[in-house]
């Protein structure tokens, strides 16, 4: 495991429910994570470099700051309704599933941290545009 790497991964959670609350069909396409940064991809019609990053990153460490549990639960599959919506592979038996308290809760088979306060500061950086209805949002935690 990277050093940052499960405080990144919950961080993106958050970030990406966040985002996903705010704008309709804004979904996740692809995060990749770094040593020291993350960048996750959404697909959505919304321009997202209109959110003032400074109200993202306000956004985002209230949630951090909250000192949430994360709590992964393992599945079988036909006990996860609405299995097949989920971006899983579907030939998978067992589903983990990472819970951030009452806030979010997604698939998700990489490492994480306890508690959400664990993840330090959390900062969006940039925001850029990276194809029709493609955005890259790189981040870091500190």
């Amino acid at each position: 495991m990277k050093p940052n790497e499960g405080r990144l991964q919950t961080g993106e959670h958050i970030l990406a429910k966040i985002l996903e609350n705010k704008i309709i069909n804004c979904k996740v396409r692809i995060a990749k994570f770094f040593s020291d940064y993350g960048e996750v991809e959404f697909l959505t019609t919304y321009d997202l470099r209109k959110i003032p990053l400074e109200d993202l990153n306000f956004e985002i460490n209230k949630i951090v700051k909250s000192n949430l549990n994360v709590n992964i639960q393992i599945f079988n599959k036909m006990e996860i309704k609405d299995f097949e919506k989920l971006r899983v592979n579907k030939e998978l038996e067992k589903i983990r599933i990472v819970s951030i308290g009452d806030f979010d809760s997604r698939p998700c088979g990489d490492p994480h941290i306890n508690k959400t306060l664990e993840i330090g500061n959390f900062y969006v950086e940039k925001i850029k545009r990276v194809g029709n209805n493609r955005y890259r949002i790189t981040f870091r935690v500190e």
